[in-house]
């Protein structure tokens, strides 16, 4: 799995491309997260009201992350630093999730060691969506402080 690759080389140098680039790919491994709970969903129906409430929280972060590169001109210029490191180190958490979802559902594991590794990962799988849901907060907040700069603008 391929990230954006944001460093403190393109700290002087940001734009809203990537910004762009960092939103595109937090947007794809969410996409593939959601993917692998849909199947995994289908082996484990006891996951079933888990997966409803993972696959909600990272549809709502998938659309902050929408309306961020929507958005991205209007970044100040420090926040525009920030972002594409702020994007990444969520997509980190997610690509973690997507690991776990991914090991659980794995080809070849009995139905019944689907179900225990599941029961048995609840609360790790349970504190990266805690992360997700602040993580998700942080964009939102981003995207009030572009409205705000916005608005100061005009």
């Amino acid at each position: 799995m391929q990230r954006s690759q944001t460093s403190d080389s393109h700290t002087a140098n940001s734009s809203p491309s990537i910004t762009n680039t960092a939103c595109f790919a937090a947007s794809r491994i969410i996409a593939q997260t959601l993917f692998g709970l849909n199947n995994f969903v289908c082996d484990v129906c006891e996951s079933r009201t888990d997966v409803a409430d993972i696959t909600g929280i990272l549809q709502s972060l998938n659309d902050a992350v929408g309306l961020l590169k929507d958005n991205a001109h209007g970044l100040p210029p420090t926040l525009a630093r920030l972002t594409p490191t702020m994007l990444d180190g969520g997509c980190s958490i997610i690509e973690e999730l997507n690991g776990c979802i991914m090991v659980l559902g794995r080809n070849g594991i009995p139905l019944g060691e689907k179900k225990a590794r599941w029961f048995a990962s609840r609360d790790h799988i349970g504190k990266l969506v805690n992360t997700l849901v602040v993580y998700k907060a942080v964009i939102r907040l981003v995207l009030d402080l572009i409205a705000a700069s916005v608005s100061m603008l005009k």
